[in-house]
């Protein structure tokens, strides 16, 4: 193998390690219906799509993620969030 088809492979495999997953929560038809297990399933850089609706949880982010909820008034989190990325997994 040429040294230039192994550095196209080996960036190839570094862009694919850094292509982030869309991970969604809701009440049905989703990956989860809760946040916190949504967030320990997920992997740094990962996006969390949480649909309408109320939840009842504390949440720890304890990696760097996005979380997007459906809008003011439609996504609403009862419980607590707490942020402590210094222990990154």
């Amino acid at each position: 193998m040429s040294r230039l088809s192994l550095a196209a492979i080996l960036m190839l495999i570094a862009w694919i390690g850094a292509v982030s997953t869309t991970i969604t929560v809701g009440p049905e038809g989703c990956d989860y219906t809760s946040i916190r297990a949504a967030i320990r399933s997920a992997s740094p850089g990962d996006v969390i799509e949480v649909k309408p609706g109320t939840y009842n949880e504390n949440i720890v982010v304890d990696i760097e993620l996005t979380i997007q909820g459906a809008g003011s008034g439609k996504t609403i989190i009862q419980g607590t969030i707490s942020l402590e990325l210094c222990g990154q997994r």
